[in-house]
C-alpha cells in the first residue's frame, strides 16, 4: 500500500495560507474578540501577581476563555465576557473602550497606594528566562517576589505509546508491581490506559486508582479495557499527582486475544537505562519531582523505577530590580479595547490586595473543572485556538531573538488564530503551530506531537548537491550513492524539500539539512514509487520506509572514532569519542604533527578538548545572556544574566596542526564548542556553517498532547557579534560534488587532510 502521507502534509503545508483545504473562516469579529483575549491573558498570566490568578489552571482558561469570546457580537458584549473571566482573578485589571484613568486605577486598590504600607509586603512577577512550573529548570526560572510557590495540578506521567490497530476488538491488560506511598493524603496515582483514533480523538481513557499501601510492601494492580475497532494508539502508564512516592516495577501491557496473549511493553522492568533514564519510556511532567532508575529496592532484577513530589526550593527573588506598586501596563489590545493590568501588588496575612470577589472565582473555578485536559485534543477548536494563545504569549514575552528576525509577530497572533480556527484535526492544527513557530527562525523550535514522531524514511540519505536531491549513502540493492531522486510518489523532490522547509524552524542551512534528513518521511512499512535518475538512465522503484535504519552508522561507515588516519595525522570523532577515551590517547594527540577533530554532529560531552588547544585562559564570561524581564512585550529595558564556560589550560598542549571539519548538523552544544575556536583561532575550520542555534533549550507542553521547545537566551559569539542564524563559518568552505559521492569519498575529510599536510 503506498503511503499519502507527503500528499497531504503537501496540501496542508501549501494550502496552510490561504485556506483552499479548510471548512469554515472565523469572522473578523471572532478574531478581534480572540485577539483581545489573547493579550490581557499573556498580561495577566505572567505579569499580574495575584494569588487568585496563581491558583488557576491557565491552559483551562484559555480553553474556556477561547469559547466563551467567541460569543461575543459587539464591543460591549466582548468587555463583560473579559471582565467575568479576568476580574475573578485579578480584580485591579482595567477593562474599557477608553484609556484606563489612573485614578480609577488607584480607587481600585481601595486607596493601598495611599496608605501606611508598614508590614507589606509586596508580590511581583521576576521571570528569568521563563519557566511557569514552579520548577529549577537549568538557568530558567519564574518567581513571584515573596511567595513560596507550588506547581498547580502537580504530576508526573511515565508511559508508553503502541500501535493499536492489530489489537482492535480485543482487550488489553495493564499490570504493574507498585509501592505507594501518599503523603498525609495529599495526592494520588493511577494505572492509566488510554486510546485514540486516527485523528487523535480520545476514544476512552481508563483509570485505576492505586490506594495507599506503603506499610505493605509490593503489590501488583491491574487495568483492563476493551480496544475499539476504530482504536489507533494505546497509551499506558503510572501517574502520580501532588504530593508522595512510588516505586513501579515489572510493568506489563498484556493482549488478550483468543489464541496469544502477548506482553507489548519495552523494558517493563528498567534494566536497560541511559544516563538514569529508562530506555522505551517516555514522561511527562508538572510540578517538581525527583525521578530516577532506583537499584535499591527492586521488584525483579536489579532496578525499580521511583518517583517523588518535592519541595520547591525557588528563591525569594531572582534579581534586585522589581516594579513598583502603583506601576501597571496599558496597551490598546485591539482597535477600540484597552487595558490595564497592575504589575505589583501588595501582600498581607499571605494574601495578596485587594482580594478578589469570591463568588466569581469560586463560579470561574467551577467552570475551570469541568474542563478534563486528559480527553482534549486538537480535534477541538476551542483547544486549538486556545494553544495559539498560549504559545504566542510565551514567544510574545520572552523569546530574545525578535531583533534579529523579519517576522512581524504581532501579525502572527490573527494569523496563527484563523489557521487554527478553519484547521479540521490536530494533524493539521500541527502544521499550523509548526509554521508559527518557523517564522522564529530558532533552530530549536520544534513541535513534538506523538503522530508526528513516529514518521520515518527511506534505507538511504540524501543531500541537496549540485541544485539537486542526491542519494549519499543507500542500505538498497537498486539505489546508489550518486543517484539523483526526481521525485516520490510523482512529487518533484525539490518540492517535497521545499514544502518541509516551511514546517521547520531556523537558519535555512539548517532547515535544509533537516528537510533532507526527513525527506518524504512517513508510517512505518509503507511504500512509495521514487523515479531515480543515474547515470542519464531514470526507473522507478517501490521502496519501503523503515525505522530500523542507523543513518549515524550508515553514514559514518568504517570510519574510525579515534587513531591515526596517517602516520602524521591523528584523527578524532568528537561526535562518538568520550573525554576518557580522548584522554587515554592526549599524548598522542599532542604529539602528533597533525590532528583533526570532526565536529559533524554533537560532541560526547569532550568539550575539556579546548583546555588542551588554548594558550591562555578563556576570558569571555557574557556570551550565554538569560534575558530577566519584569515587563511586558520586552518593551522595557532588559537586563541579563551574563555567563561563560571560562575554560582553563590543561597539559599537555596539542602542539601540531588542529582542523576541525564542520557542517550543518552541528548545533548548541556544538556551537558553544566551535565559538571557541573560531574566537581564539585555535584549528582551520573546514566544512560548512553550523546551524546557528545555540543556548539552553527552553520548553512548554499545550492541551492536546502537544510540546514546544525553542531557545530561552541570546547567545553571541565571544566578541559580541551576531551567532544567531549565522553559526560558526568554516575558513574553508567545501561542497560535495556529485562524481565525489559516486566514488564514495568524504570530500570534507579530504579536505581537512589537505589542510593537515600543509596543502
Amino acid at each position: 500500500m503506498k503511503s499519502v502521507t507527503i500528499f497531504v502534509l503537501l496540501l496542508m503545508t501549501l494550502f496552510w495560507e490561504c485556506g483552499i483545504c479548510q471548512s469554515t473562516n472565523p469572522s473578523q469579529r471572532e478574531i478581534k474578540n480572540l485577539t483581545a483575549f489573547a493579550k490581557v491573558f499573556g498580561y495577566t498570566k505572567y505579569f499580574h501577581p495575584s494569588d487568585e490568578a496563581r491558583q488557576i489552571n491557565w491552559d483551562k482558561f484559555a480553553i474556556l476563555g477561547s469559547e466563551k469570546v467567541l460569543q461575543a457580537e459587539n464591543d460591549d458584549e466582548l468587555i463583560k465576557i473579559l471582565e467575568s473571566l479576568f476580574l475573578a482573578i485579578a480584580p485591579t485589571v482595567e477593562i474599557t473602550q477608553t484609556k484606563p484613568d489612573s485614578f480609577n486605577f488607584k480607587q481600585k486598590y481601595f486607596n493601598l497606594i495611599d496608605r501606611d504600607t508598614t508590614g507589606l509586603k509586596k508580590v511581583t512577577w521576576q521571570h528569568q528566562g521563563v519557566n511557569m512550573t514552579f520548577t529549577q529548570r537549568g538557568p530558567y526560572q519564574s518567581i513571584r517576589t515573596n511567595r513560596k510557590d507550588r506547581a498547580i495540578d502537580s504530576n508526573f506521567y511515565l508511559f508508553q505509546n503502541f500501535d493499536a490497530e492489530k489489537y482492535r476488538k480485543q482487550a488489553v491488560q495493564l499490570s504493574s508491581m507498585i509501592i505507594y506511598d501518599n503523603e498525609n493524603q495529599n495526592g494520588s496515582a493511577e494505572l492509566i490506559v488510554s486510546i485514540t483514533d486516527e485523528n487523535s480523538s480520545l476514544l476512552k481513557t481508563e483509570n485505576y486508582q492505586i490506594p495507599d499501601e506503603s506499610n505493605n510492601g509490593w503489590k501488583t494492580y491491574k487495568l483492563k479495557t476493551e480496544v475499539p475497532e476504530n482504536a489507533v494508539r494505546i497509551t499506558a502508564g503510572v501517574k502520580i499527582k501532588g504530593k508522595g512516592e512510588i516505586w513501579v516495577d515489572d510493568v506489563i501491557l498484556l493482549t488478550m486475544g483468543t489464541d496469544t496473549q502477548k506482553s507489548l511493553m519495552t523494558n517493563g522492568s528498567f534494566e536497560e537505562d541511559y544516563i538514569g533514564r529508562p530506555i522505551g519510556w517516555r514522561s511527562t511532567l508538572i510540578g517538581n519531582y525527583n525521578f530516577q532508575i532506583d537499584n535499591q529496592k527492586p521488584f525483579i532484577g536489579e532496578n525499580s523505577f521511583y518517583i517523588a513530589d518535592k519541595e520547591s526550593q525557588l528563591p525569594d527573588q531572582l534579581f534586585d530590580y522589581t516594579p513598583n506598586v502603583g506601576e501597571s501596563v496599558t496597551e490598546e489590545v485591539v482597535s477600540g479595547i484597552w487595558t490595564e493590568v497592575p504589575l505589583s501588588l501588595f501582600s498581607e496575612n499571605l494574601e495578596t490586595l485587594p482580594r478578589a470577589y469570591e463568588n466569581k472565582l469560586k463560579k470561574l473555578q467551577g467552570e475551570l473543572r469541568q474542563i478534563d485536559l486528559d480527553r482534549v485534543s486538537g480535534n477541538d477548536k476551542s483547544v486549538r485556538l486556545a494553544n495559539i494563545i498560549i504559545a504566542w504569549n510565551e514567544f510574545q514575552h520572552f523569546f530574545p531573538y525578535f531583533d534579529l528576525i523579519d517576522t512581524d509577530w504581532n501579525q502572527q497572533l490573527p494569523k496563527s488564530l484563523t489557521n487554527a480556527y478553519k484547521d479540521r484535526s490536530s494533524e493539521e492544527f500541527y502544521i499550523t503551530l509548526s509554521k508559527m513557530v518557523a517564522s522564529l527562525d530558532d533552530g530549536h523550535g520544534r513541535i513534538l506531537f506523538p503522530p508526528m514522531e513516529s514518521k520515518v524514511g527511506f534505507p538511504f540519505i540524501v543531500d541537496w548537491i549540485e541544485n539537486q536531491v542526491v542519494v549519499t549513502h543507500s542500505q538498497h540493492e537498486l539505489i546508489q550513492p550518486g543517484d539523483v531522486v526526481k521525485s516520490v510518489d510523482q512529487i518533484s523532490a525539490d518540492e517535497i524539500v521545499y514544502s518541509k522547509q516551511q514546517i521547520l524552524s531556523g537558519s535555512d542551512h539548517y532547515t535544509l539539512f533537516q528537510a533532507l534528513r526527513q525527506f518524504a518521511s512517513g508510517d512505518e512499512g509503507t511504500t512509495a514509487e521514487i523515479l531515480i535518475e543515474s547515470n542519464g538512465d531514470s526507473q522507478t522503484i517501490d521502496v519501503p520506509r523503515t525505522g530500523s535504519v542507523d543513518y549515524t552508522q550508515m553514514e559514518k561507515g568504517d570510519r574510525i572514532m579515534i587513531g591515526h588516519l596517517e602516520d602524521d595525522v591523528f584523527y578524532v570523532d568528537l561526535d562518538e569519542a568520550p573525554m576518557d577515551t580522548i584522554m587515554s590517547r592526549i599524548d598522542e594527540i599532542s604529539k602528533a604533527k597533525s590532528v583533526i577533530f570532526d565536529l559533524r554532529g554533537y560532541p560526547a560531552g569532550n568539550h575539556d578538548v579546548i583546555s588542551h588547544l588554548l594558550s591562555q585562559p578563556d576570558t569571555s564570561d557574557s556570551w550565554m545572556r538569560v534575558p530577566q524581564i519584569t515587563y511586558p512585550d520586552q518593551k522595557s529595558s532588559i537586563n541579563f544574566d551574563m555567563s561563560g564556560w571560562q575554560m582553563p589550560t590543561a597539559q599537555p598542549k596539542v602542539e601540531g596542526k588542529v582542523v576541525f571539519i564542520i557542517d550543518s548538523r552541528a548545533i548548541s552544544y556544538s556551537e558553544s564548542f566551535m565559538s571557541f575556536i573560531e574566537h581564539y583561532e585555535l584549528a582551520e575550520i573546514v566544512g560548512q556553517p553550523t546551524a546557528g542555534a545555540n543556548g539552553n533549550v527552553n520548553f512548554f507542553s499545550l492541551p492536546g498532547d502537544y510540546r514546544i521547545t525553542w531557545t530561552g537566551m541570546k547567545v553571541v559569539k565571544h566578541d559580541g557579534s551576531q551567532l544567531y542564524k549565522i553559526g560558526i563559518e568554516p575558513t574553508i568552505e567545501v561542497d560535495k560534488t556529485i562524481e565525489g559521492v559516486r566514488m564514495e569519498r568524504d570530500e570534507f575529510l579530504e579536505k581537512a587532510l589537505e589542510s593537515a599536510r600543509g596543502n
